[in-house]
């Protein structure tokens, strides 16, 4: 979701991560759903623009037989899932192999284990839906050696504030998960490491939400009804060693708790030309994801990126 800056925005930064944040950690899991809920409904009534631009794209997006008041719920949803992410992203150093099955459930394991038990590695490929970092803390607390190809904007484009508290706070919780950084700003070659180890890979396809035209290893597929631009990256880790590539989402269930479901390795046909296989790969995993999209459309944290103008249209090149 986009993150504008300026002198209140940064002031909420400060009471977010610090009294919300102190309060969040002492509050039952439960309670921090509520009050995400709560304060997403007061985000939907108090900032119109942002709730107006995610209800146009999902009109434009998902279309009939979705209504306009349906698309008004959505939203609501999308914003109370948004806030709710953030506060339970605090509790997530109190997580631990004890309790975890109080809030995760995990369908599909024996799908990576096998995909582990062929010695080449394994590549997850998710999207930025449901709560992606417990797919990361569901396996890790499973002693799985995980590594997730990771990004942080640079520090000249933050404020003081978003440097020194926001992108502070937020690494010391990383550094309570069991995983490996691979920041896109270093070498690649640690991601190729550690399908020579027999480790996980786990990459976001949708990246940081930039849909359109984004470099050389880009591709475009068909993505909820309109051409769209996905990098490639995914496709040359598994090309290498023919490293199986499994689709995974965290759903978020009714009651507040999650489930997450690791589907079976795509069927790939290594012989394929380079360009051809990378589309071949990220089309059948964006057609996982837009299928999870449509079903639970609340859920995907992209829909303020996903502006249908923006997104290229053209003949591909």
């Amino acid at each position: 979701m986009k993150v504008q800056d300026n002198i209140l925005k940064d002031m909420g930064r400060l009471i977010f991560w610090y009294p919300i944040r102190w309060m969040a950690r002492l509050a039952p899991f439960q309670i921090t759903g509520l009050i995400g809920r709560l304060t997403g409904h007061l985000d939907y009534f108090l900032f119109k623009g942002r709730s107006g631009r995610i209800k146009h794209n999902l009109l434009h997006s998902l279309g009939s037989p979705l209504s306009a008041h349906a698309a008004s719920e959505i939203v609501k949803k999308i914003l109370a899932n948004h806030y709710t992410l953030i506060l339970e992203f605090f509790k997530y150093p109190q997580i631990n192999s004890r309790n975890i099955s109080n809030i995760l459930n995990i369908e599909g394991i024996e799908n990576l284990d096998d995909a582990l038990n062929l010695g080449r590695g394994a590549i997850i490929g998710h999207f930025h839906f449901g709560s992606k970092l417990l797919l990361i803390l569901g396996l890790g607390l499973k002693d799985y050696s995980i590594n997730q190809i990771a990004y942080h904007m640079p520090k000249e484009e933050l404020t003081f504030i978003r440097e020194k508290v926001s992108l502070k706070q937020r690494l010391k919780i990383e550094e309570t998960l069991k995983v490996n950084y691979v920041y896109l700003s270093e070498s690649m070659r640690q991601a190729f490491t550690c399908l020579d180890n027999n480790e996980i890979l786990m990459v976001a396809v949708d990246g940081k939400g930039q849909f359109h035209r984004a470099g050389a290893r880009s591709v475009s597929v068909e993505f909820l009804g309109q051409k769209t631009y996905f990098s490639g990256g995914i496709a040359a880790f598994s090309r290498k060693k023919e490293t199986p590539v499994l689709p995974a989402a965290v759903f978020r269930r009714e009651d507040g708790r999650y489930k997450l479901v690791i589907h079976p390795p795509l069927k790939l046909d290594y012989k394929m030309g380079s360009r051809e296989f990378t589309k071949n790969v990220v089309g059948k995993l964006v057609d996982v994801f837009e299928e999870d999209i449509r079903q639970h459309p609340d859920q995907w944290e992209y829909w303020e990126e996903f502006v249908p103008h923006e997104v290229w249209d053209g003949q591909e090149r």
